[in-house]
């Protein structure tokens, strides 16, 4: 807009600032005015809203009649540099209380997930960095939400705190790349509980141990690398993505699934094509997939043995209505279906493939029209008229009878076989799109 000669401002709630000042920043407006209002204004009463907007008009009066100046947009301002990492020094009693000080600083600025650290010392960043043949000064690329420069020494010292092995780095290099290939402005910035997923593939699996069976999600010892590599994509994402909590991460209430999440495909038992090949690329190649997930569902289904009888399991817990169902006139939500291996094997007896599995899901997945009604009213007027004027026109009892998919096209069903016996799989819905990466510069270590 200032580009264009006309005076602009954003609208900032209470407890949004520094978010909204170092978006400013990075996005490449330092100099970001703004009008406060004291609180969030979605759920406050119609009365309390008009009275706080008309408390902030005096202000947004001030910035909109006053001439813009010169455009203030100077992008890449907010990028942090691709200088080496500065050493810094812990001093106690013993190596513990040093280590201990270490801990509570760097959690003190945003630098850790709560749990200890590994102290990255430049030895054991030194030998993780041997496990690429890149060298510590190649950028990655420019990781969102901060637009932070990822060299590959930065990956590795936060590889090193999440208590990765040289072995897991390229893992890592390939996963802030699936990162960047799908991130635009205002990704990771949700209020939502989205939480980053490592699909990985190929022979690495089984040369790093990463677990595909039984408790794949963890927690264990079974577990152990898939819990480093999840937590070394949160700790990526906090400091050199700056997607830290009340900065550039708003969410509301915040989950679990944020600390860890990595899994290998169980292709051993998968009946079907594995994640990879059907994403591209040869069974052979090692890959990372990153999907953002939220809304854990298990499963359970012990007693069908049709793939009928599964999927029906399947289709009643997927039978909910998805976040944004329709506000933006599409069907936002997809789905990940982790499917235990038991239930792949009873599909597989009666010759069904993935197609058939998405195709009878998103049949049997449906939710009552009038279960919209609340939402779709609200919605923006624009939308309404465009896409859900047809739902507004028909009559209540039609609305009754009438039963919508769940998920727009079949194909918004993502398959990947993973865990160990027994009927009870996962599904995660997410939102936007997903990369698949492959894991290159490997160097034996």
């Amino acid at each position: 807009m200032e580009q264009r000669g006309k005076p602009a401002a954003a609208i900032v709630s209470g407890g949004f600032e520094e978010d909204a000042a170092i978006t400013g920043r990075v996005l490449g407006l330092p100099d970001l005015k703004y009008i406060m209002v004291p609180d969030v204004l979605t759920g406050l009463p119609d009365e309390l809203i008009c009275s706080q907007i008309e408390d902030a008009l005096e202000e947004a009066n001030e910035i909109l009649t006053s001439p813009p100046g010169a455009p203030r947009v100077r992008i890449g301002e907010g990028l942090t540099g691709r200088e080496p990492a500065a050493p810094e020094t812990f001093s106690g009693e013993d190596v513990m209380v040093a280590w201990e000080a270490m801990n509570n600083e760097w959690l003190s600025r945003g630098w850790a997930d709560g749990f200890p650290l590994i102290a990255p010392t430049p030895e054991r960043v030194a030998a993780t960095l041997r496990g690429t043949s890149l060298a510590p000064d190649h950028v990655v690329g420019i990781l969102p939400p901060g637009r932070g420069i990822a060299t590959v020494e930065k990956i590795a010292i936060n590889c090193v705190m999440a208590g990765c092995e040289p072995a897991h780095l390229p893992v890592m290099i390939a996963a802030v790349k699936a990162v960047i290939a799908v991130a635009g402005p205002g990704y990771d910035m949700s209020t939502s509980a989205d939480a980053p997923l490592l699909i990985v593939n190929g022979p690495i699996v089984k040369e790093l141990g990463i677990n595909s069976e039984r408790a794949a999600l963890g927690p264990g010892v079974q577990s152990r690398v898939n819990i480093v590599l999840g937590r070394a994509m949160r700790l990526i994402k906090m400091n050199i993505g700056f997607n830290r909590p009340g900065i550039m991460d708003m969410d509301t209430i915040g989950a679990p699934t944020k600390f860890s999440m990595c899994i290998g495909e169980n292709e051993e038992k998968s009946p079907w094509d594995p994640w990879h090949v059907e994403h591209g690329f040869d069974e052979d190649k090692s890959t990372v997939a990153v999907l953002n997930i939220r809304n854990q569902k298990e499963l359970a289904d012990m007693f069908n043995t049709t793939p009928e009888g599964v999927l029906d399991t399947f289709a009643f817990g997927l039978s909910v209505t998805p976040e944004h169902y329709g506000y933006y006139g599409r069907h936002q939500c997809s789905y990940l279906l982790m499917i235990s291996p038991e239930h792949a094997s009873i599909l597989e007896r009666y010759g069904w493939d993935k197609e058939s599995v998405r195709r009878y899901v998103w049949h049997r997945s449906e939710i009552p029209a009038a279960r919209h009604t609340n939402q779709i009213e609200l919605m923006h007027k624009d939308v309404q008229s465009k896409h859900w004027q047809w739902y507004l026109n028909m009559p209540q009892e039609q609305k009754e009878r009438l039963m919508l998919p769940v998920v727009e096209t079949p194909d918004r069903y993502k398959i990947v076989v993973v865990g160990g016996v027994t009927g009870k799989s996962l599904s995660y819905s997410f939102m936007g799109a997903y990369s698949t990466t492959e894991i290159t510069d490997r160097v034996a270590v």
